[in-house]
């Protein structure tokens, strides 16, 4: 068997390159956790286990030994062996209380719960999207699907039963439609907005979930039909997915062997050794094989979901940020000064529009103003400015400086998925890994060219720091400007002035800056 595999970083580009035009299918590792000590559901080898965990005495060693008999399935014969004895109810049991293992503590639910009361439980369950634990991977699955660089009508497939893509979605800010099927049916004509999520094998709740042969092999041709249609002419790129011989992978490979395929696939393996995946995966890689040989698949090796996934959210939200940066307006300092339509003070904190390829600043000290040209202000940055200047400061047109005014809407980003903070803010310019003392790992993003940081703990927004506020006053009454209604300060000196537990935020700090003007706002919504 020749097959030349890529790997990580040609996939990257691929998935870069039309980003727009992707259909993405993905298994059950994208849930799971990718460490030991954080909420998941569960793999195979545990979901076998708590089959397992059904039975006892006789029962238990008939189990065990189908399982030695079907080494290559074990999953299927023991969800076959639970179904046998024990009911499709006593097999989608299991599953609703594997789910639950996603679960974490949150404001509506703040005890985890480890069994299911009734069908609305499931619901409620579902939609209180700040109690699933996301792991790497779906999470930033979530983030791909809403990037302005996919597609206006994004689609997910998946064998999955849990709900944690569409909590990715909407925690990243983006809305989703999803269907849930196990038996046959065309899916329906989608023309609304958000992310289109198809449960081919069922779902948590809805419907029955699918997993022995019998049910994963049964002919559902008006699926299989549809499914067809819905990759017309894109690329579906295949991660984390174990290709069983279940309804999805017969349709794509009959439109493969058809010769009639218009839509290319990404097919991604966990192994990086190529002999491995040849020994393990060989039925797979001979039903591929045709679309291998017309150049429609292309099988990636060493593709570990939790790495890819977050690294290619970070490149498109780096591709958006370039995109808005090549489009902004580019303007030196025009001769001569235009009538003055605002002064400015030594000591004003500005912004500037100036930008070149050499120097982007975020903004400046006003060291120097002229009276009788009150549009002109001379700007220190503490960045080295362009080769063509030889000091350290620029002399500047107004239109080209602007006052950092924050219009900062403090209660729409407190306490907000990433995605809903952004949604607000825009993208970060940049971001890192932070560990705050006492807390655990944290991330650190900073927005408006700097000027804001965010540090969110548990997918929350919680510490949120604006500066820049040379004018807005260092008083009480500036309050209002963040989009809280006018209070009295819990504490105040010639420092700092303080409001405690305003609505949801526990702390707001504004600090005293120049003149009478502020410096910063500091604000602590979770935790403190």
């Amino acid at each position: 068997m020749s097959i030349a595999f890529a790997d990580e970083e040609d996939l990257l580009g691929r998935l870069t390159d039309r980003p727009e035009n992707l259909v993405y299918l993905v298994g059950s590792p994208i849930s799971a956790s990718n460490r030991t000590d954080t909420p998941g559901v569960p793999g195979v080898v545990e979901m076998i286990e708590r089959v397992r965990a059904e039975f006892s005495g006789s029962a238990l060693q008939r189990l065990d030994a189908k399982l030695t008999a079907t080494p290559t399935n074990k999953y299927q014969a023991a969800f076959l062996f639970l179904q046998q004895n024990k009911g499709q109810d006593a097999v989608n049991r299991i599953i609703q209380r594997a789910v639950l293992r996603a679960r974490r503590e949150s404001t509506a639910f703040p005890v985890v719960p480890n069994q299911i009361d009734s069908i609305e439980h499931c619901r409620a369950l579902e939609n209180d999207y700040e109690g699933w634990h996301l792991a790497p991977a779906v999470e930033a699955l979530g983030r791909i699907i809403v990037s302005p660089k996919s597609a206006n009508q994004p689609v997910v497939l998946t064998p999955n039963f849990d709900p944690l893509i569409k909590a990715s979605i909407r925690r990243a800010g983006g809305q989703f439609h999803t269907i849930a099927l196990h038996g046959d049916g065309s899916l329906p004509g989608f023309d609304g907005q958000g992310c289109l999520v198809v449960h081919f094998h069922g779902d948590w709740y809805r419907t029955d979930t699918l997993h022995t042969p019998a049910q994963l092999g049964q002919e559902r041709p008006m699926l299989s039909a549809s499914l067809a249609r819905l990759i017309h002419t894109r690329t579906l790129v295949v991660l984390a997915y174990s290709g069983w011989d279940d309804i999805f992978q017969r349709a794509m490979i009959g439109a493969l062997r058809s010769g009639l395929a218009t839509f290319d696939v990404l097919w991604t393996f966990f192994p990086t050794d190529q002999a491995i995946i040849e020994r393990d995966f060989e039925p797979l890689l001979k039903v591929l094989q045709p679309g291998i040989d017309r150049g429609r698949v292309v099988p990636y090796k060493g593709i570990d979901v939790h790495t890819l996934l977050p690294r290619l959210a970070e490149k498109l939200a780096a591709m958006r940020v370039s995109e808005v940066a090549t489009a902004a307006t580019v303007r030196r300092v025009p001769t001569p000064p235009t009538p003055p339509t605002r002064s400015f003070r030594v000591g004003d904190r500005v912004r500037s529009t100036l930008n070149s390829d050499a120097f982007s600043p975020a903004g400046g000290l006003v060291t120097k103003v002229y009276p009788d040209h009150p549009e002109l202000a001379q700007v220190q940055y503490s960045e080295r400015p362009p080769t063509d200047y030889n000091v350290n400061t620029l002399e500047l047109d107004e239109r080209l400086l602007v006052p950092l005014q924050p219009n900062i809407d403090i209660p729409r980003l407190a306490g907000r998925f990433r995605g809903q903070v952004e949604a607000v803010l825009g993208m970060p310019v940049r971001h890192e890994s932070v560990s705050p003392s006492k807390m655990g790992p944290a991330l650190k993003c900073w927005y408006r060219e700097g000027w804001v940081e965010v540090v969110y703990h548990n997918g929350l927004s919680d510490w949120i720091t604006v500066s820049g506020l040379g004018d807005i006053a260092f008083a009480p009454e500036s309050l209002p400007k963040f989009g809280f209604p006018a209070t009295s300060p819990s504490f105040q000196d010639e420092h700092v002035i303080r409001w405690l537990n305003l609505g949801e935020i526990r702390e707001i700090s504004l600090f005293s800056g120049q003149g009478g003007a502020s410096d910063y706002l500091y604000v602590k919504t979770l935790t403190s």
